[in-house]
């Protein structure tokens, strides 16, 4: 178990223009989130950091304790169906430091900005996001504060199932696959469950060892029906959400499972 007073040592970087960073630091900068990424999941390419973070990226914020890097958080931004998204690339954290909160503080300061300016809005909206995840106590911990989540694991029916996606998500949903770098993988709409993301990266796979249980047995009977948690799937799901401001701030102070 993590110590949860060291939120108070953690120290946070954040990049809004990582398309004019200096090689030097740019080369520092892909040491430090390979190291993140391999020490909580695994070994990801070069070129992928490169196209995901530093090229995709509007911004990014690190999280430091002491000398070492141990989280960060990348979001970008995209037109979906003439929809203003914020897309999570990336929400990440050493082991060692999982489940102490950081998660939390990194998303609540990633998307601070943009939801106080949605709150002044005439009428004041909700943020719209999208990721894409196999990460299961991610999507169960964000289901607890959003407005709206699919596919929410909390809302299944009596069988363990859950509805096909509305109309809506699932176009969405469509659209930000074609436009990939992987466009022709398989979207399941019952449970928006995307399949074939990691054909050239298996290592990255969730095995018995690292699978990321959730406290709940409900949700983990959720995540083994969608995503083959324990049979080495090629899954994951993809999400859509709405936060406002106010939803944020409660997820930032609230204990969770």
């Amino acid at each position: 178990m993590p110590d949860r007073n060291i939120s108070n040592k953690i120290k946070f970087k954040k990049y809004t223009d990582l398309a004019k960073l200096k090689n030097d630091d740019a080369v520092v900068l892909m040491r430090a989130l390979q190291s993140i990424l391999k020490d909580a999941w695994g070994e990801f390419p070069q070129n992928f950091i490169g196209d995901h973070i530093l090229k995709n990226a509007r911004t990014l914020i690190m999280a430091m304790l002491g000398d070492e890097y141990i989280g960060f958080c990348a979001l970008s931004h995209k037109n979906i169906l003439n929809k203003n998204i914020r897309y999570i690339e990336f929400l990440v954290i050493k082991n060692k430091y999982q489940n102490s909160r950081l998660g939390s503080k990194l998303l609540y300061l990633i998307l601070r900005k943009p939801l106080i300016k949605s709150f002044f809005n005439i009428p004041p909206s909700s943020l719209e996001i999208m990721f894409i995840t196999p990460n299961i106590r991610v999507l169960a911990g964000m289901s607890k504060f959003c407005s709206f989540i699919y596919p929410n694991p909390y809302l299944v029916d009596v069988n363990g199932k859950i509805q096909p996606a509305d109309d809506t998500t699932f176009e969405m949903a469509k659209e930000l696959i074609r436009a990939s770098d992987n466009p022709k993988r398989i979207i399941n709409r019952e449970g928006l469950v995307l399949e074939g993301s990691y054909r050239n990266t298996p290592w990255l796979i969730y095995k018995d060892k690292n699978i990321p249980w959730h406290s709940n047995d409900k949700i983990n009977k959720f995540a083994m029906r969608y995503l083959g948690y324990g049979s080495g799937a090629d899954k994951e799901f993809i999400v859509r959400t709405k936060i406002a401001l106010s939803s944020l701030i409660k997820y930032l102070f609230k204990k969770f499972d």
